[in-house]
């Protein structure tokens, strides 16, 4: 069970054990693996210091008693910036995308306003935190949105193909036929749906896959019955499930960066 506290100076031994583990595990942070040339009572005295303070405290979480995260606020040392914290916050490969990091910052804000600190910088010491897997997710889901477009409107086009040819918009089932159009819905369907979960394969947690799974099944299975029965009513199904699709993908987006932590 995890469980989140204020870090105490019998904790100086596991503390410093926690931030040598996380040096081996993520290279974003100032040390490199072996170059953290601390002793224990070092530790011990750095954290003696840190708590005789009343705006830097260190926030440990818990695994059965075990660290494995940990969020320090850093105050000010001077009046002018003694309402300000820096943030460092540091979570165990192992234990991403559960939600502790969100934890550890609500644990800090409480404690943080207690105190009057208002303006608060954060440095990451989180793995799975990557700029580049942040970059990448958001292309992912740039690249969703890029196939999604056409079967979206390839099924209501098949729908309204009347209406289109005879406004005289050069629309694939005007151009194709509806039969075309369709196997072509279907094929963007089934590539929309690998690119929709690819981002669970980097920083994506398993509400964001569940997610994608939902939505992709569920708009693969009426592109599949278009392809079957390529008329207005197959086609209008198919539109509304793309609407479903993405709405699903987008919400289970949004919760998965409120829940991973």
């Amino acid at each position: 069970m995890i469980a989140i506290r204020q870090v105490t100076i019998e904790d100086a031994e596991a503390y410093l054990n926690l931030r040598g583990q996380l040096d081996h595990e993520t290279k974003f942070m100032m040390l490199e693996p072996g170059e953290r040339q601390i002793t224990i009572e070092q530790e011990r005295e750095r954290l003696t210091a840190l708590l005789a303070t009343d705006n830097s405290m260190v926030f440990l979480a818990e695994n059965d008693g075990e660290p494995i995260g940990f969020l320090w606020a850093n105050g000010g040392m001077f009046r002018r910036s003694h309402h300000n914290a820096h943030l460092v916050i540091g979570i165990r490969a192992a234990f991403t995308n559960q939600g502790i990091g969100t934890r550890l910052f609500q644990t800090c804000e409480a404690w943080a306003r207690e105190r009057g600190l208002h303006e608060r910088a954060v440095s990451d010491d989180v793995p799975e935190s990557t700029p580049e897997h942040a970059y990448l997710q958001a292309l992912l889901l740039a690249l969703v949105l890029f196939l999604w477009t056409p079967p979206h409107f390839w099924s209501l086009a098949i729908a309204c193909r009347a209406d289109y040819a005879a406004a005289g918009v050069p629309m694939l089932p005007v151009v194709k036929g509806d039969t075309v159009a369709a196997r072509a819905i279907f094929g963007h369907i089934v590539l929309l749906v690998a690119a929709s979960l690819a981002p669970a394969l980097f920083s994506a947690g398993p509400v964001y896959l569940g997610g994608a799974l939902i939505g992709g099944t569920l708009f693969l299975a009426f592109g599949w019955r278009l392809t079957r029965s390529p008329d207005r009513r197959s086609a209008i199904r198919c539109f509304h499930a793309s609407l479903a699709q993405l709405s699903i993908l987008l919400f289970a987006a949004m919760a998965d960066g409120v829940l991973g932590g």
